[in-house]
């Protein structure tokens, strides 16, 4: 008895396991809107990463200047004394 009880746990668990797997792969793909707003998360500025968006605007600003052609002229490399 003690045998069967084990493997009805072990069997459960696996289910359990298998339907968490599958709730989350729904999740991730969006196939459960019926269930989950997304609207409401993509919309809320309270989740944006600030940080993120910062470093990111940050890199857009640099990767946009292009090299002042003045700055390479005036540096010659040989050292004024």
């Amino acid at each position: 008895m003690a045998k069967l009880n084990e493997n009805i746990d072990n069997s459960l668990e696996d289910e359990t396991d298998e339907l968490i797997r599958l709730m989350m792969l729904k999740f991730l793909m969006g196939e459960d809107r019926e269930f989950f707003d997304y609207e409401e998360i993509d919309n809320n500025e309270i989740y944006d990463d600030i940080e993120q968006i910062n470093q990111e605007d940050e890199e857009a600003y640099f990767d946009s200047e292009e090299p002042s052609e003045n700055n390479l002229a005036e540096y010659t490399g040989i050292q004024d004394y």
